[in-house]
C-alpha cells in the first residue's frame, strides 16, 4: 500500500452515463450542446477535459465529424476558455464511445456550468453526425444551433434530454495543517 491518502480521483460534472438513445443528424449547421446534469463541481478546481459519447453518422460513406469543447456558466451564459485545438471523428468511425477533449481548462467553483461541445460534420455527400443521450425533462440540456465558433453569451434552446457530455477537473484541495497544541492519548484515544 504505497498510496497516499486521501485519496483523491479527479472528480466530474456533467451527465457521465452513456446514454440509451441516439441523437443523429444528416445537418451540416453547427450545434452547441450543454449538458446541464449534474453540473456543479463539488468543489473548485482546473478543467483538464470534456468528454461526449459520439460518432459519425452511420453511412457507408459517412463524413468526419469536429468538436470542440468548451464550459459555459450558467448563471449568465458567459464562456469560459474553450479548447483551441480539434478532435476529429472519421466518417468510418460510426460506433459510439467516449471522445475525450483534452486541454488546460478553466478554472470553475462551486456554482453551476454547462460542460459543452460544438460539434459539426465537415460535410461532403453524407453529412451528419450521432450523440448519445437519455430521455429527460426540459432543461436537462441546452443548446444552440450556430455558424460562429463560440458565441459568447450562449443563447440557448432548453432540451428534454439528457446528453452523455461531461466535464473531469482537478479538485483544488487544500492544503491540510497540523493543529496547534500538544497531542494526548488517553486510554487508546486521541485527543487534538
Amino acid at each position: 500500500d504505497n498510496a497516499v491518502y486521501p485519496v483523491r480521483v479527479d472528480p466530474t460534472f456533467g451527465y457521465t452515463t452513456a446514454g440509451t438513445g441516439v441523437f443523429s443528424t444528416t445537418d451540416t449547421v453547427a450545434r452547441i450542446i450543454g449538458s446541464a446534469v449534474s453540473n456543479t463541481p463539488a468543489e473548485a478546481g482546473t478543467v483538464t477535459d470534456v468528454q461526449v459519447y459520439a460518432a459519425a453518422r452511420v453511412d457507408t460513406s459517412a463524413s468526419a465529424v469536429d468538436i470542440y469543447a468548451a464550459i459555459y456558466k450558467v448563471s449568465d451564459l458567459s464562456l469560459l476558455s474553450p479548447q483551441s485545438s480539434i478532435l476529429t471523428i472519421s466518417g468510418s468511425d460510426q460506433t459510439g464511445s467516449w471522445r475525450q477533449l483534452a486541454w488546460s481548462g478553466p478554472s470553475v467553483t462551486t456554482v453551476a456550468y454547462y460542460p459543452s461541445i460544438r460539434i459539426k460534420s465537415q460535410g461532403g455527400a453524407r453529412p451528419g453526425f450521432q450523440i448519445w443521450r437519455d430521455s429527460g425533462v426540459s432543461g436537462d440540456s441546452v443548446f444552440q444551433t450556430t455558424e460562429t465558433l463560440w458565441p459568447d453569451p450562449l443563447v440557448p434552446t432548453n432540451s428534454t434530454y439528457k446528453y452523455s457530455i461531461y466535464a473531469t477537473y482537478t479538485a483544488s484541495g487544500g492544503a491540510i495543517t497540523n493543529p496547534a497544541g500538544t497531542l494526548k492519548v488517553l486510554n487508546g484515544v486521541l485527543n487534538i
